[in-house]
């Protein structure tokens, strides 16, 4: 009984500290979205400075991006080993060196090294452990927590490209640079938040002990033994090879495949093409501002979709739809010839591109279950990689060729229309099953918390 209450105390403590996590994770997502999704605003600006083509200076944002979802499966051992709080403070350290010896570049080939490949990854190190962290400290509240912290993304997307094109106008392209290193090297300071739950433990010691005290708290004090924690690190594996054998998520891995194609088409190229049509640069840097708000605002309104149940608001039907809506779109972009056109795209994109942040990690525990949520998402981040890394650049090299975006912009909407309307397969092959999986939707917290927990412990 007295441990029972020592781990009631203990809860009550950690409840507000929890919410100062969740501001913690949302700056940190505000400052790393912030410069991965502005590729398209540093591709303008690389441009401009080495005066090199557009396929080969495409490489440094589509680097970037592709090493920030590429470098997962590192960045969950070092969490898992060093923990939250140090390994979010490496990955700032290396994200913030990476931007400022991008200002001592003096051709597009060091970009490829520290603006691509070593800022990519410092942001890369610190997104994992900014998500996963939130659930050792929710229990009840983990989806309104990590809503919370994910609109950071929308955020930053929003505060960076004028902030980008401001401080280029003030202190040049390198002088920018270095504010950028400046202000991104405050992810540590958002590590530092990432305490170890409990705050009588050495800060010194490794996060399997903390990963150890967490599951047994959860397993209820007086009733749970060491056995039974050694079952339940025995019960998953780190991964499961059987995941290739399950046709609809294999298809949503080449869904999100062709979508991550386009959609690196469209971040890098967007803001050059509207300057290549008469736009003010100023404007069209503006242009990712306005996607990122209405991210933001998608992800609240897909968000409330996905809590009620109803056949049109299937989750699996709403992100191939998105997905194929966003592709429709993007073949009109070589017609929109004026900023107000430009301004209703990006509305609207923004809006779709908010349904894959809010619906993946449920889709992908409706194909696997809980067991193998951690190991399948992490597939599709690679996925997404494979796809971000040679999309921008062969679009640049199609306007290096032609010198227009026509074919760049219909290439993009092709593959992310295909890969939407490829998602009606997994769609008729799980909705007559759908009503089944009811009453475990509804302990969706556990079971995503439960996941992370049991990976952490696999890992140690």
């Amino acid at each position: 009984m007295a441990a029972g209450c020592g781990w009631t105390r203990k809860a009550k403590s950690n409840a507000n500290y929890s919410w100062l996590v969740v501001l913690g994770s949302l700056c940190s997502n505000v400052l790393m979205h912030g410069i991965s999704w502005s590729v398209g605003v540093f591709f303008v600006l690389f441009l401009g400075a080495f005066q090199q083509s557009k396929g080969k200076t495409a490489w440094t944002g589509s680097i970037n991006t592709a090493c920030m979802y590429g470098i997962g499966p590192v960045a969950s051992m070092l969490t898992n080993k060093l923990g939250y709080r140090t390994t979010m403070m490496i990955g700032g350290v290396v994200a913030a060196i990476g931007l400022a010896t991008s200002a001592l570049s003096t051709n597009i080939y060091h970009l490829y090294i520290t603006f691509g490949f070593l800022t990519g990854c410092g942001l890369g190190i610190c997104y994992i452990p900014t998500i996963t962290v939130l659930a050792v400290y929710f229990s009840k509240n983990l989806t309104l927590a990590v809503g919370l912290s994910s609109s950071g993304v929308g955020i930053g997307m929003f505060l960076y490209p004028p902030l980008i094109t401001t401080l280029t106008a003030i202190f040049g392209w390198r002088g920018c640079m270095l504010i950028l290193a400046a202000i991104t090297f405050n992810i540590c300071v958002c590590g530092a938040i990432m305490r170890p739950k409990n705050i009588s433990d050495d800060p010194t010691r490794r996060m399997k002990d903390d990963m150890h005290d967490d599951i047994e708290y959860k397993s209820v004090a007086e009733a749970t033994d060491d056995t039974t924690v050694k079952n339940v690190s025995t019960e998953t594996t780190v991964f499961n090879a059987r995941v290739f054998l399950n046709l609809n998520f294999m298809i949503m891995c080449m869904t999100n495949f062709l979508y991550c194609i386009g959609h690196s088409i469209l971040y890098v190229h967007f803001a050059e093409y509207a300057i290549t049509i008469g736009i003010e640069p100023e404007q069209a840097a503006f242009l990712f501002s306005i996607i990122g708000f209405s991210n933001l605002v998608g992800k609240f309104i897909f968000g409330a979709l996905s809590t009620i149940r109803h056949p049109c608001t299937n989750v699996i039907l709403l992100y191939g739809s998105t997905f194929a809506i966003t592709g429709l779109l993007m073949l009109t972009v070589p017609l929109q010839n004026v900023y107000p056109l430009l301004v209703s795209f990006a509305v609207v994109f923004g809006m779709c591109s908010a349904a894959f942040g809010v619906f993946a990690p449920e889709i992908v525990r409706k194909f696997l279950g809980q067991k193998d949520l951690s190991t399948g998402y992490g597939l599709l981040c690679i996925c997404c990689a494979a796809g971000i890394l040679p999309g921008a650049p062969i679009a640049g090299m199609m306007f290096d060729r032609t010198q227009q975006y026509a074919g760049s912009f219909y290439l993009g909407g092709t593959v992310i229309a295909l890969s939407g309307i490829s998602m009606l397969i997994p769609y008729i092959r799980t909705r007559n099953i759908d009503t089944q999986n009811d009453d475990e939707d509804v302990s969706t917290d556990d079971f995503i918390r439960q996941s992370l927990l049991d990976v952490a412990q696999n890992y140690s």
